[in-house]
């Protein structure tokens, strides 16, 4: 959900925003694409290694906040590149971390059995927070933007031309960068995406507040953390360190030949 709200108009946004080509334009909108799936691999091999999720988790949605709150911060025409294309770093980053984390925490905590249950049920959810994110955007943005075009337009602009502002941002490209038009419009828009950006921001710090809540199960060699099986993790959620690992594992081989 906080992910559609800020991702769905931004295109748009730095459109205007910024007097970028389509070629940079188009690096800058794929960039938390390319971020996400390059730290969903780091996530994999930190899951790996620690054979926890939770705190991964906490981390992931912390950076993802930092990336949302640098486009909160955007106010004027000033922001340079470097912030708004590290927001989207981050955002992916962040994304990447927490998105596989809570993947992970699924699998853990339910059977082999439930399990196609259970992630059916997640991307069921997420498809719902996303549709929901996606409505609330374009409510935001369709009764907000003409206004805001409005409020910022020089007096000789007429209402039907700010009505075809809103419905072609090719027209306001036209337009230099310092133009009264582009300027106006630049205004207008940072007023509007506000009311985007700040309420993603908001979803996104209950998430991080309900992951303290959830269990750290460890995550061992079965299918879960919670059937008893032979690679499952003897020593219960918090899991013991490798030589624990190794003397228990041995343990129970020796049992098991006996």
């Amino acid at each position: 959900m906080s992910s559609t709200m800020r991702k769905t108009y931004l295109s748009s946004f730095v459109l205007i925003y910024k007097d970028w080509n389509n070629r940079d334009w188009t690096y800058f909108t794929k960039s938390v694409v390319a971020s996400k799936c390059l730290f969903g691999l780091v996530a994999g091999l930190i899951l790996r290694r620690t054979r926890h999720y939770k705190y991964l988790q906490i981390i992931g949605i912390s950076i993802e906040m930092i990336g949302a709150g640098l486009l909160v911060s955007i106010t004027d025409a000033n922001t340079n590149t470097g912030t708004l294309v590290m927001s989207q770093i981050l955002s992916g980053m962040g994304g990447g971390l927490s998105v596989y984390s809570s993947r992970t925490a699924i699998q853990a905590a339910v059977s082999h059995q439930n399990m196609t249950m259970a992630i059916t049920t997640l991307v069921l959810f997420s498809s719902i927070g996303s549709a929901i994110g996606s409505a609330i955007a374009a409510v935001i943005w369709n009764s907000k933007t003409p206004t805001n075009l409005r409020k910022y337009m020089p007096s000789n602009i007429t209402d039907e031309q700010v009505q075809t502002f809103f419905g072609n941002l090719k027209l306001l490209r036209k337009y230099p960068m310092g133009s009264p038009v582009r300027s106006a419009a630049i205004d207008a828009y940072i007023d509007t995406v506000y009311y985007l950006f700040a309420p993603a921001l908001g979803v996104l710090f209950i998430s991080f507040i309900v992951c303290f809540f959830q269990k750290n199960y460890y995550l061992g060699d079965g299918q879960n953390a919670i059937e008893p099986e032979e690679h499952n993790n003897p020593e219960g959620d918090d899991g013991p360190d490798f030589v624990d690992r190794f003397l228990a594992k041995l343990a129970y081989k020796t049992r098991k030949d006996k």
